[in-house]
């Protein structure tokens, strides 16, 4: 993918985080969810869709909602 593809911006956090993930959390996640493993597809999806402008907004919005 280019450095500007809108995709590079599913994968990363705007800041530094540790996630910590229960089992019994995931387990209700993949109820929920019947096919988790579309779920990046979907989000790659959503960020081609919505641009790479939309995207970059979306993250400095995070970055000054402090």
């Amino acid at each position: 993918a280019s450095a500007n593809d809108p995709a590079n911006y599913t994968n990363r956090s705007p800041f530094p985080m540790i996630q910590v993930l229960r089992e019994a959390s995931i387990t209700v996640a993949l109820e929920k969810y019947p096919e988790p493993d579309e779920i990046p597809g979907d989000n790659i999806r959503f960020a081609n869709q919505k641009g790479l402008a939309y995207m970059q907004a979306l993250r400095a919005s995070c970055l000054s909602a402090e």
